[in-house]
């Protein structure tokens, strides 16, 4: 399984020609509601949150990490 940090830099690299560091900082800056705890909440497993939480993470992904698509 993978975190969801790393499903998110995965797809944000396919999109445009970052590293994975800077992949992963967009990823951190996109968390959804600024969550002060969101660099240690990108290393997290989709299990781990709720699934209003879970549809948060990907609704923030699609609207800010790859504003292009």
């Amino acid at each position: 399984m993978f975190s969801v940090g790393w499903q998110i830099v995965e797809q944000i690299r396919q999109h445009t020609e970052m590293t994975k560091a800077q992949a992963k900082e967009r990823a951190i800056d996109s968390w959804p509601g600024g969550d002060p705890d969101a660099r240690r909440r990108v290393d997290s497993f989709p299990h781990e949150f709720s699934g209003g939480m879970r549809q948060r993470v990907v609704i923030a992904w699609r609207c800010r990490a790859i504003p292009s698509c």
